[in-house]
């Protein structure tokens, strides 16, 4: 018996069906739809991690210098002139003072720690310098200080001083410690927080209290 061959039959050409056309078209539209929302949830991942970053980076900023001045002792100290002055002073937007380190940027020792507010990023920054302040070394010059930026995006850092300046004085908050023989009982920082991830958000007040309040 003879069979017929029919043009085509059996044999098909490269390339696509229009079926399998749409059906590609229609997965491409269903990924495009979905990528917006997958960049968002990335992006909102990236965020909180940052967040999280920032936050134990305040933390861990909080501690050390709750740590450094509760141990600041009433001192003096040599300036750059050799003259020897109390190593404790302060104002509202500065606060110098000495205090032991075993792991300061010369090794161990007695440091000077110099608190300024400094311009920053979307706001003012909350910069310490810290600098050996008896020894070989000691007192180097700026140049030789190790600068950390302690606190960023701040908006009016502000410290203030509790005590008494003299020893028969009335116990008061102050704007400025004037006293070159006692250290204030309790150091405040307070500060508000600027625009971006921490708009709205307040700067939890930082009070200290100071172990030693005259030289023993």
């Amino acid at each position: 018996m003879m069979r017929c061959a029919v043009p085509g039959y059996g044999h098909r050409d490269d390339g696509f069906t229009l079926i399998e056309l749409i059906v590609s078209l229609a997965i491409l539209g269903l990924i495009l739809a979905l990528l917006p929302g997958a960049f968002r949830l990335g992006q909102r991942a990236w965020e909180t991690t940052a967040r999280i970053d920032r936050s134990e980076n305040r933390m861990a900023a909080r501690s050390f210098l709750e740590q450094r001045l509760a141990e600041a002792v009433p001192v003096l100290i040599p300036d750059p002139t050799g003259q020897r002055q109390f190593g404790f002073e302060g104002d509202g937007r500065r606060l110098r003072f000495v205090a032991q380190s075993a792991t300061g940027p010369a090794g161990g020792g007695l440091y000077s720690f110099d608190l300024t507010v400094e311009p920053g990023t979307g706001g003012k920054a909350l910069v310490l310098r810290q600098l050996l302040a008896v020894g070989s070394r000691a007192g180097q010059g700026p140049g030789s200080a190790d600068r950390r930026v302690l606190f960023d995006g701040l908006t009016a850092p502000t410290f203030r001083y509790f005590g008494s300046m003299q020893d028969d004085g009335d116990r008061t908050w102050h704007g400025e410690w004037q006293s070159r023989s006692l250290l204030p009982e309790l150091v405040e920082l307070s500060a508000g927080h600027g625009a971006g991830a921490a708009a709205g958000r307040t700067f939890q007040p930082l009070v200290v209290a100071l172990r030693l309040r005259t030289p023993p």
